[in-house]
């Protein structure tokens, strides 16, 4: 007998690739699950958030409040001819036209990361929220439409074609949908809708709901469909209305059509704005807001326009524009007289250009303005004050000058009403030398709400140096390369928008500056500016104007014509590859830090004052912690932050293991630190409220969806901004939120960026204004917020190469994060793209030369979206001055060198800032007096339920089944089988013998055999030499 195995067949080689390529799969299946353990925790099982209780209750509550009241002042009038608004009690019946009208289509969040949740229990769509302000909607039209298209395309939390433009041919609209319509109302309100998100840049062509994509008109311009049912409507209704719900500013030219009366920009207005709108038509609302962007007539004559990131290459975005876009250009060309030959329908040079300027608004009232005072001043010296409004005093000779403005205004109309007084400067400007637009906004305030003849004087204040032009290239040849004020005479002007003056008396007062101011220090933080992006003094030697590597004409106030962009500008991108793994060598002669100390400071104890352990810490422990107040204190003052012993102390006792958690892993959450006593901390994105893509919440999310920014910013209202702050902030206590990733201050540089939503404007001060008011009002309640994203990050791809001069991105695209930095923001979020070949993230120029040293910030820098691959290395970034990664795996790709005493003092560096925004926001919190205030935050009352992880013993079940059926199948493929063999009489055949009965035969042919020998063995001793015994036979 022997063994052998089956002979293997074609089929059983597949089937054994196949179950490779299984095991192959299973293990790097159980590899990600570990990575990424807490997230699909969160996505299958909850979050644990609780939305019960009456303190939660009552956040949601203010918040709902607070989205109406945002979009009360923040929705803009933009035409009303005649008089058509507001509507009279009487007209209350009203047409719904354009897909975009119907619950599906009315859009009221953008799309992405930034776009809040909206649960659909508490959403508004627009029909509601007319309906729940007093108007009767035609059903049979409304029907129409939806059954037109069933489903949502847009929307954040909609599925299918979220680019596609919904609307009917002309066929829809039969004689006898339109003669019944007009049997039910002669008003007719027509809702134009375009959608915004991360997912993409606008499009540059129209892709349409069941009909071919028009590849001759762009995304935001209006479509053949809409053009032929704005033609049916003004021909058949006496009063039609237009609704702008979108964010990007569309092309308006359909808007000059005389028979269309009102237009109403209403932008996404969150969960329930859409009642504003409804109280806004019957004039239970008079509107204050004013646009917070240009709106064009056609696009291509906007100098961005050929340079947005969905026409250049998919690695590189070039601002040839330099600083002239949004009104730097539209009124600085308009001065110089680039548009003197225009003269078409719409008008002759600007009119013909620009519909709505920057700051445009109508009301349903009118108001006078009388400027009281302008004076000049500066903070902490004895010098008088200059009134500029004297010709014998406009002279300023101090550097650190402030100039302040007040204004009283009064209510001349017959409806109450609020007022925005706008305040620009203009500075003088010499042909060939420093680039400077012709008018920019230096500061706004908004009236109360003013009764007829009521009135109110408002205040407005800037420095000097807000309105200093950076001279990267020096251009006037004074040998400086920083902030200058040119000599000469400038012109305060007090202004309705950016192109048209108030009417008042002494609107513009002019002040001269006899020599030219030159700025080598930061007049507020004291600190050396200089060049750090341009020429030989560049940071890794990568100029961001990308001249150094390729031919770049920037556009320039000297030659507009010669200058304006005619073609994308595409630079050799393998030029700038290598900067891509450029390592900051600073920290290379420094000291290990000795890490792990043993001490007894915690940021947290427990309620006995004894020190929690690492679960006591952790987000679902139910562990009473209380803050150590003193010590928080101790740390938040900036005066300890450089030179304290107490945070050597506090740093000494982390481990270097807990410094890598903390850069490496903190995303959406900074995680708990046993040795300092600091308690996990969770962090939701936004700007539009919470949003967690990497959660499902049982019953769906609650919290807020607030409107777009954009819409905030046209309120012109600090105070409503500070109020979002403490909302949100309130709402993130409640439910155990204390980080936000937001606001966003990336500017609206052009139409065609996807996340135009997510930003407040073109305009860098109101951005960077409103921003400091929402996160000093969150830091009030508990919350910080990481500013994003840092910088000039202008597109929805991620890896991508910006090139632009370092005056366009100090005097504009830093601005804004400046502006908030040296009102108080404690937070950053970097951006994903690189600046003349070095991401940001790791361009130490950046965050640490200018955004720690110039402005002075104190606190966290975080990554966007990363776990360290590709070019967003940990290692790397955290030596130029980026803290932690927004990175919420279990493993981060690039992690740090424990061994490495230049990365551990970094590390240890950014553990210094996590502590100290959590400080600082604390003490903000400790210091404010909330009485009265409705957005109170409770804090520390917050728990979260334990969400058991059922997937993770599921998941090792699948895992035995399936290497179990593997192991199985390969046995019996595999198995062994017995022959016999036999004589040449006979064939030998292949049968299984019983192992056990063969095993027993061969037993009892062995006990025979030894039998056998006994046998002969007795007798062979018997045997007589030369003898015979009796069993001779035998033997």
């Amino acid at each position: 007998m022997k063994t052998k195995i089956n002979k293997l067949k074609p089929a059983h080689y597949v089937l054994f690739s196949f179950m490779g390529i299984v095991l192959v799969a299973l293990t790097v299946g159980n590899v990600l699950c570990a990575q990424w353990s807490n997230q699909i925790t969160n996505l299958l099982c909850g979050d644990g958030t609780s939305f019960n209780g009456e303190h939660v209750q009552n956040a949601l509550t203010k918040g709902k409040e607070l989205v109406e009241n945002i979009n009360n002042e923040g929705m803009v009038l933009l035409k009303n001819e005649n008089k058509t608004l507001p509507l009279s009690t009487s007209e209350t019946n009203v047409n719904l036209f354009g897909w975009a009208s119907t619950d599906n289509g009315f859009l009221l969040t953008g799309g992405g990361s930034g776009a809040a949740p909206i649960n659909d229990e508490t959403r508004v769509p627009l029909k509601k929220g007319l309906e729940e302000t007093g108007f009767k909607i035609n059903e049979e039209l409304f029907n129409k439409y939806t059954e037109y298209c069933p489903k949502r395309i847009c929307e954040n939390n909609g599925t299918g074609g979220i680019c596609q433009i919904v609307e009917p041919d002309r066929s829809f609209y039969t004689d006898e949908l339109i003669n019944n319509a007009k049997n039910f109302s002669s008003i007719a309100i027509i809702t134009i809708m375009r959608y915004g998100g991360e997912q993409f840049d606008i499009h540059m062509d129209q892709p349409k709901y069941k009909l071919p994509t028009d590849s001759s008109r762009t995304y935001l311009q209006i479509s053949t469909e809409e053009e032929d049912m704005i033609d049916i409507v003004t021909k058949n209704f006496s009063k039609v209305i237009v609704l702008l719900n979108t964010s990007n500013p569309i092309e308006t030219k359909f808007l000059q059509n005389d028979k269309i009366d009102a237009c109403l920009f209403v932008g996404y207005p969150g969960q329930v704005g859409t009642k504003s709108i409804g109280n806004i038509l019957s004039g239970k609302i008079n509107p204050s807001g004013h646009v917070s962007s240009t709106y064009a007539l056609d696009h291509k004559l906007d100098p961005t326009f050929l340079n947005s990131a969905n026409l250049t290459s998919a690695k590189q975005l070039t601002f040839a524009e330099d600083i002239y876009y949004g009104y730097f250009w539209y009124e600085t060309a308009n001065e110089e007289g680039y548009f003197d030959n225009i003269d078409n329908e719409y008008g002759k040079g600007y009119d013909g250009v620009v519909s709505y300027p920057f700051g445009y608004g109508l009301s349903y009232t009118s108001f006078s303005w009388h400027v009281d005072s302008v004076t000049s001043f500066v903070d902490g010296t004895n010098d008088n004050d200059l009134n500029l409004l004297n010709e014998k005093e406009k002279t300023i000779t101090n550097r650190k000058a402030k100039i302040k403005v007040k204004v009283t205004v009064k209510n001349i109309g017959e409806v109450a009403g609020k007022e925005v007084v706008q305040c620009y400067i203009t500075t003088p400007y010499y042909k060939g030398e420093i680039e400077k637009p012709y008018v920019k906004l230096m500061d706004y305030a908004k009236t109360q709400l003013l009764k007829p003849n009521e009135e109110q004087q408002v205040t407005l204040s800037f420095s000097i140096y807000d309105f200093a032009s950076y001279d990267c290239y020096d251009k006037n040849n004074n040998g400086a390369r920083t902030y200058e004020l040119d000599k000469g005479e400038y012109q305060i002007k007090l202004m309705n928008n950016s192109h048209h003056l108030n009417i008042c008396d002494k609107a513009v007062t002019t002040f001269n500056l006899e020599n030219t101011m030159i700025y080598k220090r930061d007049p507020v933080t004291n600190q050396l500016v200089k060049n750090r992006f341009t020429g030989t003094s560049s940071y890794g030697n990568a100029p961001i104007d990308g001249k150094s590597i390729g031919e770049v004409t920037y556009l320039s106030r000297e030659d507009f014509a010669g200058t304006f962009p005619k073609e994308t500008t595409n630079l050799p991108l393998n030029k700038v590859v290598s900067l891509r793994d450029y390592l900051y060598s600073g920290y290379n002669d420094v000291e290990m830090p000795a890490q792990g100390q043993s001490g007894d400071l915690r940021l947290w104890l427990k309620e006995d004052n004894s020190n929690p352990s690492k679960s006591d810490l952790g987000m679902y422990s139910k562990t009473k912690l209380v803050p150590n107040e003193e010590l928080i204190k101790t740390l938040a003052n900036p005066s300890n932050f450089n030179n304290s012993e107490i945070w050597d102390s506090l740093l000494n006792q982390l481990t270097k293991e807990e410094l890598c958690d903390l850069v490496e892993k903190s995303g959406f959450r900074t995680r708990a630190i046993e040795s300092i006593g600091k308690k996990e901390l969770l962090d939701y994105d936004g700007p539009e409220g919470f949003q967690y893509h990497f959660g499902s919440i049982a019953g769906g999310a609650m919290w807020t969806a607030y409107m777009g920014e954009q819409t905030l910013a046209c309120t012109f209202n600090k105070e409503l901004a500070f109020s979002m702050g403490r909302s949100v902030a309130s709402e993130g206590n409640a439910t155990g939120i204390n980080g936000w990733y937001a606001p966003g201050v990336n500017l609206q540089r052009t139409p065609y960026t996807g996340r135009y939503f997510e930003y407040y404007s073109e305009d860098a001060y109101l951005s960077g204004s409103m921003a400091s008011y929402v996160i000093n009002g969150a830091k009030t309640n508990f919350m910080y917020c990481y500013l994003k994203h840092f910088t000039a990050y202008q597109s929805s791809m991620t890896d991508i190469d910006c090139f632009l001069t370092e005056q366009a991105l100090r005097e504009v695209y830093n601005r804004p994060f400046e502006i908030a930095v040296k009102n108080g923001a404690n937070a950053i979020m970097s951006s994903f793209n690189s600046l003349g070949g070095i991401w940001t993230g790791a361009n130490r120029a950046l965050l640490t030369d200018i955004l720690r040293t110039e402005w002075g910030f104190k606190g966290t820098v975080i990554t966007d979206f990363s776990n360290g691959v590709g070019w967003m290395k940990a290692y790397q970034g955290v030596l130029a001055g980026n803290d932690i990664w927004l990175n919420p795996a279990e493993v981060n790709q690039t992690p740090l060198d424990k061994n490495s005493a230049a990365q551990m003092y970094a590390a240890r560096l950014a553990a210094k800032n996590v502590i100290f925004t959590i400080c600082d926001t604390y003490n903000a919190y400790l210091n404010y007096d909330a009485t009265n205030d409705p957005f109170t935050a409770i804090i520390g009352q917050s728990t979260r339920k334990y969400v058991f992880p059922w997937w993770k013993p599921l998941l090792v079940g699948l895992d035995i089944l399936i290497v179990a059926s593997m192991g199985f199948t390969v046995y019996y493929i595999l198995r062994l089988k017995k022959t016999k063999l036999v004589t040449n009489d006979f064939e030998i055949t292949d049968q299984m013998i019983d192992i056990k009965n063969e095993l027993e035969q061969i037993k009892a042919q062995i006990n025979s055999l030894n039998l056998r020998k006994k046998e002969l063995e007795k007798l062979c001793k018997n045997k007589s030499i030369g003898g015979k015994t009796n069993n001779e036979k035998d033997l």
